[in-house]
Order: C-alpha cells, then sequence, then structure tokens
C-alpha cells in the first residue's frame, strides 16, 4: 500500500508494537494511532521513511522511551500529537526543522487525502475536530502528559506559524525563553504543571 496516504486506526483497543512492515507506508500524510493501547518505543523509522507526513498523532497509548531526533526529518510536519504517553527524556532541539510549522502560510493541502477524513486534536482542554476544509490551517505540537525533563528548547521558538503549543503535566525545568515572543500566531499555550520558575517573560 505504497499509495495510501491516510491511516485512520484510531479509538480502538489495538495493543503490541508497530509492526515493522508499516515502515512500507512510504506515502502516509496522516497518521492517526491515538486511543488505543499500543506499547513501543517511538520508532526513529517515522521520521526516517515517512518524509510525505503532514499529521502524526499518537495520543493515548504507551508509548515510552525517548523522542527520536529522526521526527526532525518530517520537514512537512504540521500537526505533532504525542500526548498522554510515557515519554522520558528531553525534546529534542531539533523542532525547528518543522519548516511548515515556521511558516505563516497555510499547509500544503494535498487532494488525495480523502475528502470525508478529519482530525482530532487538543486545544485549550478541549478536543476538537478539523475537517478537510480547514485542517491546513493546524499548526499545532502537544505533548502533554508524559515524563519529559529538561528545558524547553529554544528550536521551538522558531516556530513562527504555531498556533497551539501544550507541553503540560510533565518535569520540564528552567525559564521561558524570551524568545517565546515570537510566537505570535499562538492560540493556546499551556506549560502548566511542570517544574519552571524564573520571571514571565514581559
Amino acid at each position: 500500500l505504497k499509495g495510501l496516504n491516510s491511516l485512520l486506526l484510531n479509538g480502538n483497543k489495538f495493543v503490541g508494537k508497530l509492526p515493522s512492515s508499516m515502515q512500507n507506508l512510504t506515502g502516509l500524510q496522516l497518521l492517526d494511532l491515538g486511543e488505543n493501547r499500543l506499547k513501543d518505543i517511538m520508532p526513529s523509522w517515522i521520521g526516517e521513511r515517512f518524509s510525505k507526513l503532514m499529521f502524526l498523532r499518537l495520543q493515548s497509548n504507551n508509548f515510552h522511551g525517548g523522542i527520536s531526533n529522526k521526527l526532525c526529518q518530517i520537514s512537512n510536519l504540521q500537526v505533532l500529537n504525542l500526548a498522554h504517553n510515557n515519554l522520558t527524556g528531553n525534546i529534542p532541539q531539533c523542532f525547528n526543522n518543522f519548516t511548515v510549522m515556521a511558516s505563516n502560510d497555510p499547509g500544503k493541502y494535498h487532494q488525495g487525502i480523502n475528502n470525508e477524513i478529519s482530525l482530532q486534536n487538543f486545544k485549550g482542554g478541549r478536543e476538537l475536530e478539523y475537517s478537510s476544509e480547514n485542517v491546513m490551517f493546524v499548526k499545532s505540537i502537544s505533548l502533554s502528559a508524559n515524563n519529559l525533563v529538561g528545558e524547553i528548547p529554544d528550536g521551538i521558538m522558531d516556530l513562527t506559524g504555531l498556533k497551539i503549543l501544550n507541553l503540560s503535566q510533565n518535569h520540564l525545568s528552567g525559564r521561558i525563553s524570551k524568545k517565546i515572543a515570537n510566537l505570535k500566531q499562538l492560540e493556546t499555550l499551556d506549560l502548566s504543571m511542570n517544574e519552571l520558575f524564573g520571571a514571565i517573560p514581559p
């Protein structure tokens, strides 16, 4: 199924690891495996093989271990939702490689994506559903409810087109960078329930 561009398996009771044969789905633009019981590390091949991926949603599973730097190879990515897993370690410094998120232009909508699909995403504590007509405007990073540590990388502050940033319910420390002022398109910012300190930047 190398021509498959959307794989939606969310909201089931799938268990175990991701099959290695999924690496052959190199045409994927949307991958939603949210709300299952998958238990695996974050496979590095997602970044290595899925260069066309625009939407990656693995929310509410049992993924563990670190977030691979290979993920940063997906320059077209505009929605990254890894919330409610057991991920550990630091947020990669290379998130500024998500060039679509760093642009104020809408994402490149691919006509091959089925007009009937929708994408669910968290915004401000509510789950919203985006249709294929407006999903191109969504630019979002949600890493909430994991066990991530360290400082918020400056690379995120270069994503000037980002509309949703949710890093809540982790163990992030350090100060909020003054470069957060770059994120002029933000509609939702949630850094709650971490271990951040210092002054709130003007």
